[in-house]
């Protein structure tokens, strides 16, 4: 029995050893470090899903398309999505006409922007806004089609300015992009996150329901 104890010491001290790094041998990795690695793996899996949600919203649509020719006026199973009667289109999907939230994580969460969406017509929005503070700003202007429930294509101008980021120097985005949501997320979340500065530095900027 006191053999037992003292092995079951000795393992503890061993494995509590190994915990700490001293002088001579530190193997411990910098926070900053591991803070890396951890936003590494977030992005790689943000990355990920959105693949995969693009590969279900391309087969979702050719299914519709398919569908559409052979039946046109069969309902679709995006039907619940189509555009509203003010509109007196029926072959659009839509999202909510009006203010919405609008962040970059840089500048918080507990006091969102806003943008404007306005529909166009044919299937078109437009949209424009900004968040802003003592940190920097985002902002959005352009115009963006649905093309599922969960993914906008959105052409137009996109810029991030943040102090600490890309020496201070605003970051902008001109071009055609994609908006997504992913795990039932109440917002869209531009895809191409990259920061103008590069290496590991992602803007996450979100177009809130």
């Amino acid at each position: 029995m006191r053999f037992i104890t003292f092995l079951i010491i000795t393992l503890t001290l061993a494995s509590c050893g190994n915990n700490f790094s001293t002088k001579g041998d530190a193997k411990v990795l910098p926070d900053d470090i591991k803070e890396l690695k951890e936003d590494n793996i977030q992005v790689k899996q943000e990355v990920d899903d959105s693949e995969q949600i693009i590969r279900q919203n391309n087969e979702s649509q050719q299914n519709i398309t398919e569908q559409k020719k052979s039946d046109p006026k069969q309902p679709t199973e995006d039907d619940p999505w189509t555009s509203p009667a003010e509109h007196g289109e029926t072959d659009h999907l839509y999202v909510r006409k009006g203010k919405h939230n609008f962040t970059l994580q840089w500048l918080g969460w507990d006091k969102p922007g806003t943008v404007q969406i306005d529909y166009e017509g044919e299937g078109e929005y437009s949209i424009e806004g900004e968040q802003r503070n003592s940190e920097g700003y985002s902002t959005i202007k352009g115009f963006f089609t649905t093309v599922s429930k969960k993914e906008l294509r959105f052409t137009g101008k996109i810029v991030t300015q943040v102090a600490h980021n890309n020496n201070g120097e605003p970051c902008v985005k001109e071009g055609t992009f994609t908006f997504l949501s992913t795990k039932n997320r109440k917002y869209y979340r531009l895809q191409e996150m990259t920061n103008c500065e590069g290496g590991m530095l992602v803007d996450y900027v979100d177009i809130y329901f």
